[in-house]
């Protein structure tokens, strides 16, 4: 439907063919886009995809750098300047492979700009999203930028990776992956003021009201895993408007910082900013259906993953991290012209 209604000014941009008979510009029909995806190599598009995601965002970061008489003094709080990428895996549920596997897919996004700096295919099992954290670190650009993963990653290898290789520090969730580091944070949490949290804050919004609660607590010198400095707890309390508490969970996580580098406040502002990709991908599912998609035909699905965090990731840059997402597509979509000034593909000369 939208291939028969694209305009000839948007077509002249993209250097359709003209047509001899009529003289007018002739759109790629629906098997002709189809095959063109099937030809391109999906790590090749992520690629470039990600890599002009990243220009455009240090083309913006250079925009609005403070004043070069700032110094780190004239932040509020102790890792103010400190900013995170999130990385997490997401399953294509409608899209199964000939083996039955679902395509899955490992992304690591900027927390600030929400926007998408890398994908990474997963072979076959969820668990192996663990085998392909460092391939997809691998290509950023990290120094100085706080990782942050879940328990999954809280690996040796990924810790070491971060810190030593990528020269940058990590917030990794705790669980039972890593026993010794467990026991040792459950040891640090019945020792915590219980009343006396190092930072509180409260979020409204989805018929819901969210309490943060933080702590934050030095790993003992017999803790061995590569740079661990501190363990975070986040205890989180909903209630309704009303009032009544509907939930209490407590989240431990493990960081390399270190007191003096990184305050409560900011750690649990790193601890949240984690949730951007969460979000990220609820956008994908919930307005461009990606679970509900039964393409599944050879690279397609990773193909056409790549070009909703492409749709996402430009709209964020144009309009902000608040942008509503659903809204833009659809103005997007009627209005072609716009699309291609987003993309910086320029018009075409007049007559061609």
């Amino acid at each position: 439907e939208f291939i028969d209604q694209v305009p000839q000014e948007a077509l002249a941009r993209l250097g359709t063919r003209i047509s001899p008979h009529t003289g007018k510009r002739i759109p790629p029909a629906y098997p002709t886009i189809r095959r063109a995806l099937m030809a391109v190599d999906p790590q090749e598009l992520d690629e470039v995809v990600n890599s002009w995601a990243i220009a455009q965002l240090e083309q913006k970061t250079d925009k609005q750098k403070p004043d070069k008489n700032m110094t780190d003094t004239d932040n509020d709080t102790k890792g103010g300047s400190l900013s995170g990428i999130a990385v997490d895996g997401k399953a294509l549920r409608g899209a199964k492979q000939m083996d039955g596997t679902r395509v899955h897919l490992l992304s690591a996004l900027d927390h600030d700009s929400k926007a998408t700096l890398g994908q990474h295919s997963v072979p076959t099992d969820k668990t192996n999203e663990i085998t392909v954290f460092e391939p997809l670190l691998s290509k950023l650009t990290i120094i100085g930028k706080v990782v942050t993963a879940d328990a999954m990653h809280t690996q040796v290898k990924a810790a070491r990776s971060v810190v030593q290789e990528k020269q940058a520090h990590y917030i990794f969730g705790v669980k039972g992956n890593q026993p010794t580091l467990h026991n040792a944070a459950q040891d640090a949490l019945g020792s915590i003021d219980i009343n006396n949290p190092l930072h509180e804050s409260e979020q409204r919004g989805h018929g819901r009201i969210d309490r943060h609660r933080v702590w934050v607590k030095e790993i003992p010198k017999e803790i061995k895993f590569p740079h661990a400095q501190q363990f975070i707890f986040v205890e989180r309390k909903s209630s309704d408007l009303l009032g009544n508490v509907q939930s209490i969970e407590t989240k431990i996580y493990v960081t390399d910082l270190k007191e003096n580098e990184a305050d409560a406040q900011n750690l649990f502002r790193l601890v949240s900013g984690h949730w951007a990709i969460e979000s990220h991908h609820w956008i994908r599912d919930v307005v461009f259906n990606e679970d509900l998609s039964q393409i599944r035909k050879g690279t397609l699905p990773r193909a056409m993953a790549t070009l909703r965090n492409l749709a996402i990731t430009a709209i964020r840059l144009a309009a902000g991290v608040t942008a509503n997402i659903a809204k833009a597509t659809r103005q997007l979509g009627r209005n072609p012209d716009q699309t291609l000034d987003l993309l910086g593909i320029p018009p075409m000369a007049i007559g061609l």
